[in-house]
C-alpha cells in the first residue's frame, strides 16, 4: 500500500535519472524553437521488485511530449489561433493540456469534437515532423 506520493515515487522508478537528463535537455530544446518534443532513447532499465523487472536490459523508447508548440500554431487558422488566445475564457480553454476532469462541465469526462479535432492535428502534426524517426523507431 502506498503511504505517500515519495512511495509512489519510488516504486515507479525504472530508469536511473541521470539517463534522463539529456531526454529533459532534447525535451527542453525543441520546446525553445516552437518544434513538437519528440525523443528516443535507449535506457537500461533498473531492477524493480514491485513491477516484477529484473532490469539490467535495455529498452527503446520513443517519447511524444505533448506541449503547446508554436510551430503548429501559427499555421493554424486565425479563428482557431484567437479562440487559443483567449485562454480561460475560450473553447479551447487550457490548450493544449486540458483538464482530465470538468474541462467542459457540468460534463466531467468530456471534450468537444474540436477539442479533440485540434488535439489530434497536434499529435498528426509531431509524427509528421518526425517521420524519420518514427518510421525507424516502427521498423524494428
Amino acid at each position: 500500500e502506498v503511504s505517500d506520493s515519495r512511495d509512489y515515487l519510488i516504486y515507479n522508478t525504472v530508469f536511473e535519472r541521470f539517463e534522463l537528463l539529456p531526454v529533459a535537455c532534447k525535451l527542453w530544446w525543441s520546446e525553445q524553437r516552437g518544434m513538437p518534443a519528440v525523443v528516443r532513447f535507449k535506457p537500461t532499465v533498473l531492477p524493480n521488485d514491485r513491477w516484477g523487472l529484473e532490469g539490467g536490459n535495455q529498452v527503446d523508447v520513443l517519447l511524444v511530449y505533448l506541449l503547446n508548440v508554436e510551430g503548429f500554431n501559427t499555421k493554424l487558422p486565425k479563428h482557431t489561433q484567437d479562440e487559443i488566445q483567449l485562454g480561460e475564457h475560450g473553447s479551447l480553454a487550457h490548450w493544449p493540456h486540458y483538464k482530465t476532469t470538468l474541462q467542459n462541465p457540468p460534463e466531467v469526462t468530456s471534450y468537444t469534437m474540436r477539442q479533440v479535432n485540434l488535439l489530434s492535428a497536434l499529435g498528426e502534426h509531431a509524427v509528421m515532423s518526425h517521420s524519420p524517426l518514427f518510421k525507424s523507431f516502427l521498423r524494428k
